[in-house]
């Protein structure tokens, strides 16, 4: 009785999102218009700013995961990693890359520990909970310099997101020793040229990925916008949708204390981006959603504590909005060339995989 039941409402679940999915096609055909306008102003700001800001770093933390990390520095961060949080030092990897690289970086590097059996699966469950910084990346360049206008301000607002990702850790602090993962496993030894392409290729899908996402979320920001006129209303729909837009409008009310809420929280599109990598990690929704409005409600009373110590001057004017592509920007040129590169790089990295693998 108990699996007819869960079929049953498997179905009943399906029948409802198709006639919701079917409903939100009917809206996005009717303001088609508005829609094409969301995700032009996306598209341009995803080569502006996401893919020079954030693709780099994604290639860094890929290949850090590939090369093993001298063991000098591991037995230098093993007793701070083994006392402080609980975990072993094999994680020092996701919590470095996770805490600097941005969103994406710290859960699915958890993930890869965790399928090279590098890393306990409650240690992988640890790091998806707490290694969700926005990075230096998003953060400095993209929220400090083109958002704000003000690197310091994105300086700020990282260290007060670090802070308080480090605080969550602390917290979820397992005493018991035997938790600790202690099985070390030698890494497949893979030549650079192959680490590199795939590092490059895999790095490619994720950056069309995350900007698919913020064109999406855009859309679905601009329709539900348009259908109140409360101001309340928009702006909590803003501040917890879609990050990017989220701080361009903490940046135009110049509050920082906001930015810094949102960056801590980061949003419901990274959420649902990293939905696969939590259900494989068995990680609850609710439980990561609330360890985000936690660090959200930190890195406040951080950030707060920093502007008190070192404070920090707006400026009149928010730059970030005036961005414009013509035919002959470097940026549409930059983004045409980076398109042809994915090509070439995925092309000639199955070849390297298929002479690999004859030769192991």
């Amino acid at each position: 009785m108990n699996t007819l039941n869960l079929l049953s409402q498997k179905q009943n679940i399906r029948k409802t999102a198709f006639f919701i999915v079917f409903f939100v096609f009917i809206i996005f055909v009717f303001y088609s218009d508005m829609i094409k306008l969301a995700v032009n102003d996306s598209l341009k700001i995803c080569a502006s700013a996401i893919i020079p800001s954030l693709f780099p770093m994604l290639i860094i933390s890929r290949i850090m995961n590939e090369i093993k990390i001298p063991d000098i520095i591991l037995r230098f961060v093993k007793l701070p990693m083994n006392k402080i949080f609980g975990l072993s030092e094999n994680c020092f990897q996701a919590i470095f890359t996770g805490l600097t690289g941005g969103y994406p970086v710290g859960v699915k590097n958890a993930v890869a520990l965790y399928k090279n059996n590098s890393i306990s699966l409650n240690e992988a469950q640890k790091l998806a909970l707490f290694c969700v910084s926005p990075g230096f990346a998003f953060a400095v360049t993209l929220t400090g310099s083109c958002i704000f206008s003000n690197t310091g301000i994105g300086i700020r607002i990282l260290i007060a997101n670090i802070l308080a990702d480090l605080t969550m850790a602390i917290l979820l602090k397992n005493n018991k020793n035997a938790d600790l993962y202690k099985k070390k496993t030698a890494p497949i030894q893979k030549p650079f040229s192959v680490i590199l392409a795939d590092s490059i290729t895999e790095s490619s899908s994720a950056i069309i990925s995350i900007c698919a996402w913020i064109c999406f979320f855009s859309a679905i920001i601009t329709l539900l916008c348009s259908f109140t006129k409360i101001t309340f209303i928009k702006n909590l729909i803003i501040l917890f949708s879609e990050i990017t837009n989220a701080v361009t409008l903490c940046a135009e009310t110049k509050n920082i204390l906001s930015a810094a809420f949102c960056c801590g929280f980061s949003g419901f599109c990274i959420i649902f981006q990293l939905l696969n990598d939590l259900n494989f990690l068995s990680v609850k929704i609710s439980s990561f959603v609330f360890s985000r409005l936690f660090c959200a409600v930190v890195s406040v009373i951080y950030e707060w504590l920093i502007i008190s110590i070192f404070p920090v001057t707006l400026q009149t004017a928010v730059q970030y909005k005036h961005i414009r592509l013509s035919k002959y920007s470097v940026i549409g040129s930059l983004a045409l060339l980076f398109m042809c590169a994915v090509f070439i790089i995925s092309s000639s990295n199955e070849k390297l995989k298929y002479s690999y693998d004859n030769k192991t």
